[in-house]
């Protein structure tokens, strides 16, 4: 069949034109990657290693990980977007939830004042 063209299968690896030489570096760094997992968790998971006087296992990585935690104030730069942020995750849910519960309670405090509701019919009238 001269005519019909052959359809060819999606090869993730040539998607992003990987040379040789670095899909080598790649499943290379994956090995080193799979060997380092497997002696950290054999060093967590021996029971013994209390008794050899190594129950704590360091891990440089983790060790990182927490650093930045511990100083994270220390690196803090104020700039227009963390202050934006800041604002609408702190302060206008805040404001706005004091408006309308303010607004609310007005609404509420009108219609008993003018006799529309009932002392009987009110809501929350335990609360209040």
């Amino acid at each position: 069949m001269t005519g019909v063209m052959e359809k060819k299968a999606w090869d993730p690896w040539k998607m992003y034109h990987v040379t040789s030489d670095e899909m080598k570096a790649i499943q290379e760094r994956a090995k080193i990657r799979a060997a380092n997992k497997a002696e950290f968790q054999k060093k967590v998971t021996d029971p013994y290693r209390a008794l050899s006087g190594k129950a704590f296992v360091f891990d440089p990585a983790v060790q990182r990980y927490n650093s930045l935690n511990a100083t994270l104030a220390n690196h803090f730069k104020v700039t227009s977007r963390t202050t934006w942020n800041g604002f609408f995750a702190f302060v206008f849910p805040v404001l706005t939830l004091t408006y309308l519960m303010g607004k609310s309670k007005a609404d509420r405090e009108k219609l008993f004042r003018s006799g529309e509701v009932s002392a009987r019919e009110r809501s929350w009238k335990f609360m209040y």
